[in-house]
Parts: C-alpha cells; structure tokens; sequence
C-alpha cells in the first residue's frame, strides 16, 4: 500500500510552528508526531502523553512543540539525541507514517515503513 497521496503532499509541504511550546527551537534533530496528519485519534491526549512517556524512559532530551500540517495542528516532540534509525524506529512503533528532520531549520519527512506493514 503506497503512501496516501494527499498526506505525501502534507508532510512533503510540512513547516513547524513552535508556538509557545517552543521558546528555542533545536538547530537540528527530530520532530515525532503523536498522530499522522488526517489520523487523529479519538483521545489525543493519551496520544501525546505517551509519545512523551516513550522519550522520559528512554533518558533523551526532548522538547515539547505543535506540528502544523495542512492547517492540522499536531502535538510532537523534537530531539537531537536520536540516530535516524532510532527516529524511524519509534515512529514505526507509534505506527506514524512519517518522522521529521530538522536542520538548519527546515524540516523534511522521512517515512517510517508501516505501509509495508499494511499490506
């Protein structure tokens, strides 16, 4: 199953707005969605409680910030303690279609794979 192409658009349109969430914003690094664009889930707090419970036990410094995508304001997290694989990895767990990367500012998708996994 290809990745939606309405959410290809989305994510490949993607910019960040840290908002008051964010008073200093990472150079470079990770942003994790708590949900995918278009895919709210029906309790979004218990979406990003968790996203954030997953990075507390992991020891990682994070910073809380607002993903706005097509209009759609998404709770996520940054990070510049993860590798790529690491990103991918938890996106992949939190069945998120796609992680961000930050640098210099600019952010691009990196898709996590779970399409192949909906086959």
């Amino acid at each position: 199953m290809p990745l939606p192409a309405a959410m290809l658009a989305a994510l490949t349109a993607a910019r960040l707005d840290w908002g008051v969430h964010a008073p200093s914003a990472p150079d470079s690094g990770w942003v994790i969605p708590a949900w995918s664009p278009g895919e709210a889930p029906t309790d979004p707090d218990a979406a990003r409680t968790g996203l954030e419970k997953r990075l507390r036990q992991s020891g990682r410094q994070w910073l809380p910030l607002t993903l706005t995508v097509g209009g759609e304001s998404i709770p996520a997290v940054a990070t510049p303690e993860l590798s790529r694989a690491g990103a991918v990895k938890l996106g992949y767990k939190l069945k998120i279609w796609s992680v961000l990367r930050l640098a210099g500012g600019a952010t691009s998708p990196v898709y996590t794979g779970i399409n192949s996994r909906m086959r």
